[in-house]
């Protein structure tokens, strides 16, 4: 939305006047934005700008230095093909980038490899944690200014005093100073706790099988499951998963590995990061699993 300026107080205002009366302000509408649906429609539109790129360079690389005969307007052909793309995702990344796929199966054919770090795609915590974390999802009017209450304290207290307070669980100190400044924010933190709650609210309570198989008969699909024990993506999801892998539920090209020693958040933990490493780059140079006709990729059911 933009908020038209102020009429000018004088007609006989100078043009530095008149160049301030020209400003506008911009409000930007983020109610879309914290949803899921309009995160997986930024995805899309992301994605779309790449491959618009790409076809850009395409063209510009397949037609230098020639030029065809009878062809004035120097009409451009978009490429047969485009790049494989491979998504890397963690946590709720996992969930979006599943529905932009089933979304777009001009993506999804185009897609090699689908990389998951402890995959939220099922909210199923331990009893014990689900019913704390369903309630506080089911009354998101009372649990987002609270946070945001919280948040305003933090901006008035030393940051020092929450860098200690911090220190026990973020060990870097420019991780430390950027959780500070975030948690500083009631900005942020409303924005933060209005898309987490409506993620609780969501996320399927099962797995869902139709879109594990649909996306099985494309590509491949890696899941790096974690200890903690982590909430998000707690270990007896894996374990389900692979019992529906052995009973052919699910397609045999989705593989899985359990780290005990790394963390949902191993971002922020320095020696966690290379193992994770190590799981992405083996994903990314497995051979995919090819049609015997090569024709593209394919599950194993």
């Amino acid at each position: 939305m933009v908020v038209p300026p102020p009429p000018p107080s004088s007609s006989t205002s100078d043009t530095s006047n008149s160049s301030r009366n020209l400003e506008c302000t911009i409000i930007r509408n983020t109610d879309i934005s914290w949803t899921i649906e309009g995160q997986v429609e930024h995805k899309i539109a992301w994605v779309d700008s790449i491959n618009e790129e790409m076809i850009r360079l395409l063209q510009a690389k397949n037609t230098s230095g020639r030029k065809r005969p009878n062809d004035n307007h120097h009409h451009k052909h978009p490429p047969k093909t485009l790049p494989k793309l491979i998504f890397l995702t963690h946590s709720i990344g996992a969930h979006l980038v599943q529905q932009l796929l089933t979304l777009r199966a001009d993506l999804l054919t185009q897609t090699q490899t689908i990389i998951h770090l402890m995959p939220f795609i099922r909210f199923d915590p331990p009893p014990s944690q689900t019913k704390i974390i369903s309630r506080i999802a089911q009354s998101p009017h009372l649990a987002i200014p609270f946070i945001q209450t919280l948040s305003r304290i933090a901006s008035r207290l030393p940051p020092n005093l929450l860098d200690r307070c911090v220190e026990p669980a973020i060990s870097g100190v420019g991780d430390r100073k950027l959780a500070i400044e975030l948690a500083r924010q009631p900005a942020f933190a409303r924005n933060w706790l209005e898309l987490g709650l409506r993620e609780v609210r969501e996320v399927p309570k099962a797995h869902d099988h139709a879109t594990l198989r649909l996306i099985g008969n494309h590509c491949d699909t890696a899941m790096l499951f974690v200890g903690g024990p982590d909430q998000w993506a707690p270990n007896f999801h894996l374990e389900e998963l692979l019992e529906y892998q052995r009973r052919g539920v699910i397609p045999s090209n989705i593989n899985m590995e359990y780290k005990e020693k790394l963390r949902h958040d191993f971002v922020v933990h320095e020696e966690m990061i290379p193992p994770a490493i190590d799981f992405i780059l083996s994903a990314v140079l497995k051979e995919p699993s090819r049609r015997k006709d090569g024709s593209g990729l394919i599950s194993r059911l």
